[in-house]
C-alpha cells in the first residue's frame, strides 16, 4: 500500500491520486491538518486518525509530497511525568518515521524541507550559477526585465474559507507590460476533494 503525505488542497496529489484509482492501487492520503494516535495491537504499530487507521508494516511505499506526520501526545498532571512521556512519544514517531523511509519513497519527511534561501546562498558559496535575487514585498520601483516570483515557505495554499483558498504560484514579473504580481498574491479556487 502506497502512503501519501500531502495536504488537503494540493492539486498535484489530486492528479496522482487520479491514476491510482484508475490503475486500482491501494493507497492511503495522510492530509497536513491530521492528527493520529499511536496504537499496538497485536505487537504491530498502528496510527489511527478520523479518516485513518493502518498498521506501518502494511506500508509498501511512501510519497512525501507535502506535511508530514503529526501525533497526538498524551498528557499527563504530573509534569515530570509529562515530559518524560514526551520524549518516550517523540521517539516512537521517530522511529516511525524511520521505518517509513526504509520502504520504496520519494522523498522523505526527515529532508522534505529546506530553506530556499540558505540554499541559494549556499549555492553561491560553492559556485554554482544561481540567478541573481532578493527578498520583497512590493514591486514598487522594479524596473528591470523579467522576474520570477516565489513563496519562500513551500506551502502555497491558503484556506480563506469554508469551500475557498487561495493559491500562490510561480510566475513571471514583466513591470513594463503592466500587470504586477506580488510575492505573497494569490488566485482564489473552489476546493475539490477527492
Amino acid at each position: 500500500m502506497v502512503l501519501i503525505f500531502s495536504e488537503k488542497n494540493d492539486q498535484t496529489t489530486n492528479k496522482v491520486i487520479q491514476w491510482f484509482l484508475y490503475y486500482n492501487k491501494a493507497f492511503i492520503r495522510i492530509n497536513d491538518d491530521e492528527i493520529f494516535e499511536i496504537q499496538v495491537e497485536n505487537r504491530r504499530l498502528k496510527l489511527v486518525s478520523r479518516s485513518n487507521c493502518f498498521f506501518i508494516d502494511e506500508i509498501t511505499s511512501v510519497w512525501f509530497r507535502r506535511g508530514g506526520l503529526k501525533i497526538k501526545y498524551l498528557e499527563y498532571d504530573n509534569a515530570g511525568l509529562n515530559d518524560y512521556m514526551f520524549e518516550t512519544q517523540f521517539w516512537i514517531k521517530d522511529y516511525i518515521l524511520y521505518k517509513l523511509e526504509q520502504v520504496k519513497t520519494i522523498n522523505k519527511e526527515s529532508k522534505s524541507t529546506v530553506n530556499k534561501l540558505i540554499v541559494l546562498e549556499y549555492a553561491e558559496k560553492i559556485g554554482l550559477s544561481v540567478p541573481q535575487y532578493f527578498l520583497s514585498n512590493s514591486t514598487d520601483g522594479l524596473e528591470m526585465g523579467d522576474f520570477v516570483t516565489k513563496t519562500i515557505n513551500g506551502n502555497g495554499t491558503v484556506d480563506l474559507s469554508d469551500n475557498v483558498s487561495g493559491w500562490s504560484y510561480t510566475t513571471v514579473f514583466r513591470p513594463k507590460l503592466g500587470f504586477h504580481i506580488l510575492s505573497n498574491s494569490f488566485s482564489k479556487f473552489n476546493r475539490k476533494e477527492i
